[in-house]
């Protein structure tokens, strides 16, 4: 794919969505804009200067997962592959920023056939959390489904 192709689907996505999504290359998204936000705004900070001193401003490390998961959110209209695909890359490069809540939701949002219990990549010590999301998933596609027929 050449570099025109893909601005052009960019800018279709932009139109059709009335917004920027750096998630339409997944390698983009987590290689450069989430590797960005967690070195500049996690790690390194905001330093900001004042008569009474020196303060740098922090994000908490979830937040890049956080970010990813917006991005994936995002996108999923678009395309269920490149949502999945954003989610496993940035589970697998930020693994030390996870927390139970992220793992969930990523699950709630990852997009597979089956309700796959097992996690895509090894997330030791979230196990339980990917599971739990995927039962939510499934629960409100169930409760979606009792909807349509009452």
């Amino acid at each position: 794919m050449n570099m025109l192709h893909v601005r052009f689907d960019i800018e279709a996505i932009e139109k059709k969505y009335d917004t920027s999504v750096f998630c339409a290359v997944p390698e983009f998204f987590v290689d450069t804009y989430l590797e960005w936000f967690n070195r500049c705004l996690v790690n390194e900070g905001i330093h900001l200067y004042s008569a009474e001193g020196t303060s740098i401003l922090r994000y908490k490390g979830v937040t890049v997962i956080n970010q990813a998961l917006l991005g994936a959110t995002a996108i999923s209209e678009i395309s269920s592959a490149l949502s999945n695909e954003i989610i496993v890359k940035a589970l697998t490069k930020f693994k030390e920023h996870l927390d139970e809540n992220c793992v969930a939701f990523a699950a709630q949002i990852y997009s597979s056939e089956l309700f796959d219990i097992a996690a895509p990549i090894d997330l030791t010590g979230y196990e339980n959390s990917w599971q739990t999301g995927v039962i939510k998933k499934s629960m409100n596609m169930l409760w979606e489904g009792l909807r349509s027929i009452i």
